[in-house]
């Protein structure tokens, strides 16, 4: 039973990873590598709140919150000073600044060695996977919630102007910086959450755990999610979680299951971007033209 709980966490963890990335992020055109650096900075306040504070996971939730808020508004005022181009870029270098300060802030991080024993909740005499699972849901859930209020709103078609075209944004009026770092922002602090959640699921957070690897995993199941749909982002999330477990079962090697993991999700991405891409013409996929404009000499 605790191994479908922690399936089950871990579902919730990266539906919360990819919406927010997918739903707000990707939706005013900003590619990030630094979602890794969100789901630390919410991780660890929960841990260091709950091993030195005492304080309960519900109360860990809303810290990890207020940490990926603060985290979002500061690298939200720095990246939305660098050029579109140049963006992922400064993703990065924000991504092994949050990590090299975790990595030797011994006094607050414990450093290299992380941050051990973090309590798991148990509220009367429940299942502490359980009580985990359950709030994760009721988070997922709530942003959910939120997020299909968010694309009914005239802020969604904000967002979709600065996508599109950042200048003719700007030629109308749109405050095209005010905008992305509202993005940045919230999706920042959603990863907070999942940080929180993550920390109490594992019971120990180490700088490792959310290198760059971890970032390019949470954009790759975002570009198979898409931007507008939290239907997507689940089904996205349970395909990239789910499927190296349904690995095991096949009795395959450690060595080859990785192998055949990595080549799973590789041909899932190019699928995704053949059939999202667009059809201009003179390419493969575009329509052919009507009857009557082929029959012309």
């Amino acid at each position: 039973m605790t191994y479908y709980l922690n399936i089950g966490i871990s579902l919730c963890v990266y539906c919360l990873l990819v919406q927010s990335y997918a739903m707000w992020s990707a939706r005013a055109g900003l590619v990030s590598l630094m979602q890794g650096a969100s789901l630390a900075v919410g991780a660890y306040a929960g841990a260091i709140m709950s091993t030195r504070a005492g304080l309960p996971f519900v109360i860990d939730l809303a810290v990890g919150l207020a940490a990926g808020t603060i985290f979002g508004l500061i690298s939200g005022w720095v990246l939305t000073k660098v050029r579109t181009e140049d963006f992922m870029l400064a993703t990065i270098t924000v991504q092994g600044i949050v990590l090299g300060l975790i990595g030797n802030g011994d006094a607050v991080t414990n450093g290299m060695r992380g941050i051990a024993g973090i309590p798991t909740p148990g509220f009367y005499g429940a299942d502490p996977q359980a009580t985990v699972l359950l709030c994760g849901f009721a988070a997922t859930c709530v942003v959910w919630i939120v997020a299909g209020r968010f694309a009914a709103s005239p802020t969604s078609a904000l967002l979709d102007a600065v996508r599109e075209n950042e200048l003719f944004a700007l030629s109308i009026g749109c405050d095209a910086p005010a905008a992305k770092r509202m993005t940045i922002v919230t999706a920042c602090a959603t990863a907070g959450i999942a940080g929180a959640i993550y920390a109490h699921q594992i019971t120990f957070v180490g700088p490792d755990s959310f290198g760059i690897a971890e970032s390019v995993f949470i954009l790759s199941a975002s570009i198979l999610a898409g931007v507008r749909s939290p239907i997507r982002s689940a089904l996205a999330a349970s395909f990239m979680v789910l499927a190296p477990e349904l690995l095991r079962f096949l009795g395959l090697p450690t060595t080859v299951a990785a192998g055949v993991r990595d080549a799973i999700f590789g041909c899932a991405l190019v699928w995704t971007m053949v059939i999202s891409s667009p059809k201009s013409p003179g390419s493969m996929n575009a329509p052919l033209p009507p009857n009557n404009a082929r029959d012309l000499p």
